[in-house]
């Protein structure tokens, strides 16, 4: 399959954002929630695909059948896809955030990356689309892990850490050298947990 990511002969780009499918065990629900995927996918051809977390729920047993049935409609199209993890992902305790990473490389499309060691969180990564004549980027995705849960007794949802932000701007820095006479192309960010900003926006 081809994973360069560029843009149409008209210079656009369709990205299918899907989040919080909560895929469990067997159970009905599922099959509703693949259904409404699939017609998504038929409404509105995509070129790629991102799910921003909780594709297994919480109480999800088999994580790697959830996985299956997220990108299943996906493989039949031979879309490219990549995902950032949510809170419930690895909530179950079946998989760790490194094992989900892997039960996902192995199927067809996958373009999440595991993303510097260094940083918070599993899954810190910049995808980068060309445009339609594959010279520079006509847009950046930055994906980024906005980990599970408060570790400390301000408890609540997790975020993303300093350390990820200082490596996202690094990063786009980088990735775009030439922006002095060059216009930065967009850059949009996918993450589970909204920052607090969102609230005053």
């Amino acid at each position: 399959m081809r994973k360069t990511l560029r843009c149409r002969d008209d210079g656009s780009f369709t990205l299918i954002q899907f989040t919080d499918s909560h895929f469990e065990n067997s159970e009905p629900e599922n099959q509703r929630t693949a259904a409404l995927m699939e017609q998504v996918l038929e409404t509105e051809p995509a070129d790629m695909v991102i799910f921003t977390g909780d594709v297994p729920g919480p109480t999800c047993h088999h994580p790697r059948e959830a996985w299956a049935i997220a990108t299943a409609p996906l493989v039949r199209r031979n879309l490219p896809w990549a995902a950032v993890f949510g809170n419930h992902d690895d909530e179950g305790g079946h998989a760790t955030r490194s094992e989900l990473l892997a039960i996902q490389q192995a199927i067809p499309g996958c373009l999440t990356r595991s993303g510097p060691a260094s940083l918070s969180g599993v899954g810190n990564f910049l995808l980068h689309v060309l445009r339609t004549d594959g010279l520079g980027k006509a847009a950046s995705f930055c994906c980024l892990d906005a980990n599970s849960y408060a570790e400390s007794p301000v408890g609540g949802h997790g975020w993303v850490r300093d350390n990820q932000i200082r490596w996202f701007r690094r990063a786009i820095e980088q990735s775009h050298p030439g922006q002095a006479t060059d216009p930065t192309p967009p850059v949009l960010d996918f993450l589970h947990i909204p920052p607090p900003e969102f609230d005053e926006v």
